[in-house]
């Protein structure tokens, strides 16, 4: 259903495709059969299995009909990077020193490794930042908020959009911004620098 800001139900399902003046135009369709039963289907499903667990079975590169032949793609070799025994350094030696590229992963903690490495291998002493170790509540005793969240507790969390509890940073190795610092010298956020 379409967003209708502070809409009530009626208006929201009012503005529906199914009372537009479209719905005369369009054609309903009713699927009749599963096709996810199908039996030709279920070497197919197997193999999606298989892949989600980390194990597809290797293919023969001849497994292919001479019939099939035109409907195959071949790859430019150059374009195709060979996994090495450490990924994270082989994706910084190629993008590092490229400011305007970025790493993007699926996981923060992939993230962490990757900056650790990156802090390592650049010259020059690094240098950590600590968070703070408090916090402030205004309706409750603070020696008791001391007891319910240890020191080590909060320097254990981490938040997306935020630095962890340790930040380490060196002279010359790239980092970005996150909140406005200073908007006059162009300190915004999403700044690299």
């Amino acid at each position: 259903l379409p967003v209708i800001p502070q809409g009530t139900r009626a208006e929201i399902v009012y503005a529906s495709i199914s009372h537009s003046y479209l719905w005369e135009s369009c054609h309903k369709f009713t699927f009749q059969k599963n096709m996810r039963l199908s039996e030709d289907e279920k070497e197919f499903s197997n193999y999606v299995l298989r892949v989600g667990d980390g194990n597809p079975l290797p293919t023969e590169v001849n497994e292919f009909d001479e019939d099939e032949e035109d409907q195959l793609i071949s790859i430019d070799r150059t374009l195709v990077e060979e996994l090495s025994s450490d990924p994270h350094k082989q994706i910084l030696e190629a993008t590092y020193g490229r400011t305007d590229q970025a790493i993007l992963t699926p996981r923060n903690e992939t993230v962490d490794e990757i900056n650790e490495y990156m802090i390592s291998e650049a010259d020059g002493v690094s240098k950590e930042y600590l968070s703070s170790d408090s916090f402030g509540i205004i309706d409750t005793d603070s020696a008791n908020n001391e007891t319910l969240y240890p020191v080590e507790y909060l320097n254990s969390l981490s938040f997306p959009g935020l630095p962890a509890h340790k930040l380490t940073l060196k002279v010359g190795a790239p980092f970005m911004l996150l909140r406005n610092l200073n908007q006059k010298k162009g300190l915004c956020n999403g700044t690299r620098l």
